[in-house]
């Protein structure tokens, strides 16, 4: 009987941890998305800026 009532205990704790963590961590997944589409657009921004610059400095071929 008490270790059927442990064992319960332990598995609704469980679940307890589990929910909080999912709702705990539903704002941080939607944070670090946001995160990371800022940052890859930053970054493809940054590369075309950089690709223009190389083009403009890189000097021109003669032929």
């Amino acid at each position: 009987m008490l270790s059927r009532l442990i064992i319960c205990l332990s598995v609704a704790t469980d679940l307890c941890i589990l929910l909080v963590a999912i709702f705990v961590a539903k704002p941080l997944w939607i944070l670090l998305l946001i995160i990371l589409s800022a940052f890859i657009k930053g970054w493809y921004k940054y590369r075309l800026s950089s690709r223009k610059i190389d083009s403009f400095f890189r000097p021109k071929q003669l032929y």
